[in-house]
């Protein structure tokens, strides 16, 4: 019987699978580990530790982590001190930090020791009572008589603030019981047993990692295993090394995979052909089962192609509102297009259906959060006779499974899961002195056989300000400016593609941006923008260009991002070419195979923007290196 309390459950399975490994790490080329015993000693040792500094049952207390050893314990820790979790991204700006903190009242956090910036910013937050560092030395233990905080059902166990187009954040209230019930139904899904193993590549502060690579599988007796950064380049070599048997990710990760997947295909001899779904298997290791995607809407051309393949996606549906699963599809019967069906327990219908019978899913069920912490009234707007109102469109067919079709609230979810509130991204990027109005848009760009969602802006310049440059200048001194802005935004919500116009955008008679006029008017002229690359260089570029260095640092662009037009120096790596953060990592790790050179991981955030910059930074990191001047 699942209980509706996060510790006892966590407790019953650490008994339960005491000897077993709970969490695996590779740490400096050396994989370290605990046991759920060890977990478990560890989880108390901290919550004492905690409640000796303060914390009390109902507190808040904020985590800025990436995932690593300390997480889980971090987590758990919490929940049995009787306190309530508040993960926040790291890399959140300070100001939306200071927003959230305050907001839900946060007086104690965990932050990382290595990151002195962010300890100096929140020693000038007179409410944050307790500054943890991780990693942290090891606790004293507890003693016999540290009793974990007993939950009600309806007590809060995790504060998950999601981006807003106000300055005000917006938390949702994830009870002990939501928690616990959406496990229940993953759990009687049957999908997973004890003897897996799960790569956990997704951060642990959203609600979709937080259930499926931490809670369910701990609760499972199920290993978990930490990737490195370094992940995207040696994903296969780390889920063979760890013996990984599944693999949860989102759709921008199965985009990656696909893409050099068919890539490979492609480049085998005739004689090898045959083999090729024993190959792709093999790839995985040999405790491979299925993939789960999650986070965004899959293309349904990957979801066939690794079928083919014989590997298994189960593509799944949810929302942080949810805890956050939703649906899934059967192992056996997965439908590509498809996110599955209701998971037990849960409730999905479709209201104010069109004629093709398209509407809006609505969801019901025990992993329905409580509410928005503070906002009463949005959280009633978000419900209907019972019914949470999920703002997606779709249809459920006779078989139940439910397919979504798009998006009723403006919300632009990009291919790696994240929420994008496209006012948010203009109030920002508006501050240009050069932009008089502008609309952010989701756009599909082709990347290889996938496609990949990207932020895509479409200005109205201040002409006045325009008036001393020429066309092509102009639109150089608007990039120059989008670029500077972009460095205070996390990766995720820098525009990486624009479009100038001379007329105003439309608007509605209340002055609110007509988005579908615009998406409508302007997709064509975007993927005209695309396909057309300019090839007039000056003397000087060509030089640069056609230099050793130029030619191999192109290359190792092409490959890593996937380009088979042509690049211009002046090309802004984000904004023209379209790296995203996972594009960055490819980036840089193919330039340093290629040049045997290390390059810094903030590179393009410290003067590298454009192709240009970054030809002429690996030729003078060579010479650093050697000592000899490169033409």
């Amino acid at each position: 019987m699942i209980s509706c309390d996060l510790t006892k459950n966590f407790i019953i399975a650490a008994k339960r699978f005491q000897n077993r490994i709970a969490i695996k790490s590779k740490i400096y080329d050396r994989w370290e580990q605990f046991t759920y015993n060890e977990l478990h000693k560890k989880v108390r040792a901290l919550a004492f530790f905690l409640s000796s500094i303060g914390v009390k049952r109902s507190d808040k207390v904020a985590i800025i982590l990436e995932n690593r050893l300390e997480w889980p314990v971090i987590f758990f820790a919490i929940s049995y001190a009787g306190a309530i979790a508040v993960p926040i991204a790291p890399g959140t700006p300070h100001k939306d930090i200071s927003l959230i903190l305050t907001n839900s009242e946060s007086r104690f956090i965990f932050i990382p020791e290595e990151n002195r910036v962010l300890h100096a910013f929140l020693k000038t937050l007179g409410s944050i009572e307790e500054i943890i560092t991780a990693p942290f030395e090891n606790f004293q233990d507890a003693p016999e008589f540290f009793k974990p905080v007993t939950a009600e059902p309806d007590d809060l166990a995790v504060l998950l603030y999601t981006s807003g187009t106000t300055q005000e954040p917006k938390g949702v209230m994830l009870t002990h019981k939501n928690l616990c019930a959406n496990f229940n139904s993953i759990n009687k899904l049957k999908l997973f047993s004890p003897m897996d193993s799960i790569l956990a590549i997704l951060p642990f502060f959203h609600s979709y990692s937080l259930m499926t690579t931490l809670i369910m599988p701990v609760f499972s007796g199920i290993k978990v295993v930490y990737a490195p950064p370094d992940w995207p380049e040696k994903l296969t070599e780390y889920m063979k090394e760890a013996r990984v048997s599944i693999l949860i990710g989102v759709p921008q990760i199965f985009s990656m995979m696909h893409g050099r997947m068919m890539k490979k295909m492609k480049e085998l001899p005739n004689f090898l052909k045959p083999f090729v779904k024993l190959l792709a298997r093999r790839a995985f290791g040999p405790r491979f089962r299925f993939f789960v995607s999650g986070g965004a809407k899959l293309d349904k051309n990957i979801t066939d192609d690794f079928l083919k393949l014989g590997l298994k996606i189960l593509e799944g549906y949810g929302l942080t509102e949810t805890s956050p699963v939703v649906s899934m599809n059967p192992l056996k019967s997965p439908r590509p297009g498809s996110c599955g069906k209701p998971v037990p327990d849960v409730q999905a219908d479709v209201i104010n259906k069109n004629r093709e019978g398209i509407g809006e899913i609505v969801v019901k069920g025990p992993n329905v959060m409580k509410g928005y912490y503070k906002d009463e009234a949005k959280t009633r707007s978000s419900f209907k006779d019972g019914w949470l109102l999920t703002g997606d469109l779709g249809h459920i067919d006779s078989d139940g499974y439910i397919y979504i079709t798009g998006r009723s609230k403006e919300v632009i979810v990009l291919s790696s899961g994240k929420n994008i509130y496209p006012e948010e991204i203009e109030k920002h990027y508006s501050k240009a002195s050069f932009i008089k109005e502008m609309c952010v848009i989701g756009v599909a760009r082709q990347k290889g056989a996938s496609k990949i969602e990207y932020l895509h802006a479409i200005i109205a310049p201040k002409e006045a300000s325009l008036e001393d440059f020429k066309e092509g200048e102009a639109r150089d001194v608007i990039k120059k400016e989008l670029e500077e802005l972009g460095k205070e935004l996390p990766g995720y919500k820098h525009i990486m593609g624009f479009t100038v116009i001379k007329d105003n955008l439309p608007r509605t008679v209340l002055g609110k941006i007509k988005r579908y006029e615009i998406e409508k008017k302007f997709f064509p002229i975007i993927l005209e923008e695309e396909k057309r690359k300019e090839s007039i260089l000056s003397e000087g570029e060509r030089i640069l260009a056609e230099s050793d260095i130029g030619k191999k640092v192109i290359f190792c662009i092409k490959e890593a991002l996937d380009i088979s037009t042509p690049i211009k120096l002046s090309d802004s790596i984000e904004l023209d070419l379209g790296a995203d953060s996972l594009g960055v990592i490819e980036l840089a790790s193919s330039i340093e195979k290629c040049f045997g050179v290390e390059l810094d991981e903030d590179m393009l955030q410290r003067g590298v923007s454009t192709v240009r910059d970054l030809i002429l930074k690996v030729k003078e990191v060579l010479e650093n290196k050697t000592g000899e001047k490169h033409e």
